[in-house]
């Protein structure tokens, strides 16, 4: 329909503007409350000096849009018949009015007994070639009078797919050769559902079948071994055309295991026990066929050592002195947890959260006083485990020290003779008249060999270099005399941990020392 025009007032060089209305279409309908009520005008002047666009309902304004787009939500329209045009004024105040259009808005319709919901496509019992039928899912919903929220598909009563927007029909170009019954729900803005009918029908494969799937174990790998609450054991299956899916189990020793039904296929197996496994997986394609994987074999160990969670302060060790501006106070934890947080403790107060890579902590602001040190690891799954509490000293520089690192200290004496004590931890104390001996060694830590300095000892003096654990095991001792210089000492063979490195005089005396091996 041409838009009505007039010139009145305008200039007789100037061209007339055009206006059409785009929005609402002839004889819609809203539903009051859901479907907001569009004003749309397309305007247009030869001289691009558009100067305002009215909206007009049964010949009285409604509003004026001044720029474009010339669109106006009637947010405020209520139930009832509208009839509705717009008129476009330019910039020599001549004027075009648009087509009227009418419309209607009315209230929420009854969700009663008078709508059937009902599958309209496919029809019941058709059948489809692949690739030459297109295979599309369509209800009544449209024509239903209701305000439509959602229309879910179903096959099989499996989701197929969700639709949230009008003409809620789907186009199903990834449909496979099989038989199928399908139903859809359709759910109005309420909330209220309608089911629909089922329909049954079939997709041939034509000339242009796919190829059957296959099915292979991805992991574990076969001959695998892990190590139990080190290593993850996760079952994972490569199916070649995950569409054709439409069950997968895994097995063991030909055994249903747990099914894995949804990419991608695979099965996290946290509680497995130490043994040997043989493990298969199983598909039932959307053709109902079997297809089964080679088996792959794979072992689970305990381990060489105890998994149990450990943490312990490996420095300083218990009773350790310190003299102040001279000894660095260096606080690190040891310990098998994957940490995620690591928490230094004194005295029961909290001291210095370290970096979870080195779990250590310098000290370099000490102060002189009684010590009372403890580490708290948390784990990935926030579990937290504290390590039993270790007492030291901060001495004075001025202070008589008593280290039991090196367990050495001075006595006047009128020889040369080396005379010792052995305490409850069997820490020796050497006294000579001149100078302070103690196990000078690097170093440490150490992953393969550590050596051990006996330049300012006295000479000819034989023992036994003993390497021992924390329970007080000796693990290995090796012959030595102070007359040598030096003495290399291997550790090569021994785990990662903390040891006690004991140079034994005989009935001369014992050190100790600290020795850390990575």
């Amino acid at each position: 329909m041409l838009a009505k025009i007039s010139n009145e007032g305008g200039s007789p060089d100037n061209q007339l503007p055009t206006v059409t209305l785009t929005s609402p279409t002839q004889n819609q309908e809203f539903i009051f409350g859901v479907n907001t009520v569009q004003l749309a005008a397309n305007a247009s002047d030869p001289e691009g000096q558009i100067k305002s666009v009215e909206f007009y309902n049964w010949g009285n304004l409604v509003t004026t849009v001044t720029s474009p787009p010339y669109v106006f939500n009637w947010t405020s329209a209520e139930i009832g018949n509208y009839q509705v045009y717009a008129k476009v004024t330019d910039g020599a105040n001549q004027t075009a009015v648009s087509q009227t259009i009418n419309f209607t808005v009315k209230n929420q319709p009854d969700n009663g007994p008078g709508f059937n919901a009902q599958m309209v496509n496919p029809s019941n019992n058709s059948v489809y070639e692949k690739g030459a039928n297109p295979v599309v899912l369509r209800t009544n919903a449209t024509s239903s009078g209701l305000a439509i929220q959602k229309v879910e598909y179903f096959n099989w009563g499996f989701p197929v797919i969700t639709i949230t927007s009008a003409p809620f029909e789907h186009n199903w170009s990834t449909i496979e050769p099989d038989n199928y019954r399908v139903f859809a729900q359709i759910t109005d803005q309420s909330g209220k559902v309608y089911t629909t009918n089922e329909v049954n029908f079939k997709v041939t494969s034509g000339s242009s079948a796919p190829p059957p799937a296959t099915i292979k174990m991805d992991t574990p790998y076969n001959g695998q071994t892990f190590t139990l609450n080190q290593d993850l054991v996760t079952l994972r299956a490569l199916v070649s055309d995950p569409t054709q899916v439409k069950s997968l189990q895994f097995y063991n020793w030909g055994f249903p295991l747990v099914p894995a039904n949804s990419y991608p296929y695979e099965f996290d197996w946290t509680r497995i026990e130490v043994g040997d496994y043989k493990v298969h997986a199983e598909m039932v394609d959307v053709n109902g066929n079997l297809i089964k994987s080679d088996p792959v074999t794979f072992k689970v160990t305990a381990g060489s050592g105890d998994t149990t969670p450990t943490v312990t302060m490996a420095q300083p060790y218990n009773g350790q002195q310190f003299v102040i501006g001279r000894d660095l106070v260096s606080l690190k934890a040891n310990t098998n947890i994957d940490a995620a947080r690591v928490e230094f403790f004194n005295w029961g107060f909290p001291l210095i959260t370290a970096p979870t890579s080195t779990k250590q902590f310098d000290w370099t602001r000490i102060e002189v006083g009684e010590y009372l040190v403890f580490v708290r690891i948390t784990d990935k799954n926030g579990i937290t485990y504290d390590s039993e509490p270790v007492r030291f000293r901060v001495n004075s520089t001025s202070a008589r020290i008593n280290e039991t690192e090196n367990q050495l200290s001075t006595s006047s004496g009128t020889t040369s003779e080396i005379q010792s004590t052995v305490n409850s931890n069997q820490e020796v104390q050497i006294f000579d008249q001149s100078s302070i001996y103690g196990i000078k060694m690097g170093p440490n830590p150490t992953s393969d060999e550590v050596t051990l300095y006996f330049d300012d000892y006295p000479k000819n003096l034989d023992g036994k270099i003993k390497l021992v654990d924390t329970r007080g095991v000796e693990l290995k001792s090796q012959d030595f005399s102070t007359s040598d210089g030096s003495v290399t000492f291997n550790v090569s063979s021994f785990p990662e941990g903390v040891y006690i490195i004991q140079v034994d005089f005989g009935n001369k005396g014992v050190q100790t020392k600290k020795l850390i091996k990575y």
